[in-house]
């Protein structure tokens, strides 16, 4: 057999002996592989059983909310979150699946209900919502909505530059040009002047500017870049 098929059958094995004891684990891994199979048909197939077999399981009806988010199929995932949360109560990752699914249903009054929500939580319960929030009110193109919640995850990690690069994206996309130089040269604080994350912020908002009609800017992003691949 090629070596990829090889792989996929150890992987498979091995996944079978752990389903074969009957343990949780050995099922939800056996759907992850399957979900990195794409054979989505059998993943539902699979946790559906699952869950109705050991209805005493959360993670099963986690898990089965959690394909079917990724599915497109908001009602059966609501579904089977409904039922995890009847067990559990509410937790940071049932939140995390129901504003993507908001999301994704373009439903921007299920996202201003959990945003709100947040108020209720401790920081370190909220920030890591408030950037699934920030992106979700980003799909639907409400950017200030995002920038909101960008700012307050900012306000707790001033320093972190992932956070700084999701802000420069963002005003890239509202053609705010100022807040563009001014996350860049946050980040140039941050990293220093040999930096290569705002180094290349900026050879990205000149090639941004040259796409508008500013070529000039072209030579100057392309001479950063230069500089940057050099080290």
């Amino acid at each position: 057999l090629p070596e990829d098929k090889q792989r996929w059958g150890q992987v498979e094995t091995a996944i079978e002996q752990a389903a074969a004891q009957h343990s949780a684990m050995g099922v939800l891994l056996r759907a992850q592989y399957l979900e990195a199979r794409q054979q989505n048909k059998q993943v539902t197939e699979l946790l559906q059983r699952a869950a109705q077999a050991n209805p005493g399981n959360r993670p099963f009806w986690l898990a089965l909310g959690a394909h079917h988010s990724s599915q497109g199929r908001r009602e059966e995932a609501e579904a089977a979150l409904d039922r995890y949360e009847a067990d559990s109560g509410q937790s940071q990752t049932l939140s995390d699946i129901r504003i993507r699914l908001a999301a994704d249903a373009q439903d921007a009054e299920s996202l201003d209900h959990y945003e709100r929500s947040l108020a209720n939580l401790e920081a370190e319960e909220q920030l890591p919502l408030l950037e699934t929030l920030a992106r979700a009110w980003a799909q639907l193109g409400e950017l200030e909505r995002s920038a909101r919640c960008w700012q307050q995850v900012e306000h707790h990690r001033p320093d972190d530059l992932s956070v700084k690069r999701a802000q420069f994206t963002l005003a890239l996309h509202q053609r705010n040009e100022d807040r563009a130089r001014e996350i860049i040269a946050d980040m140039e604080g941050i990293e220093g002047p040999d930096g290569t994350y705002w180094q290349i912020a900026e050879a990205t908002r000149l090639y941004h500017l040259a796409s508008q009609g500013n070529r000039h800017h072209l030579s100057e992003a392309r001479r950063i870049l230069a500089q940057v691949e050099k080290r």
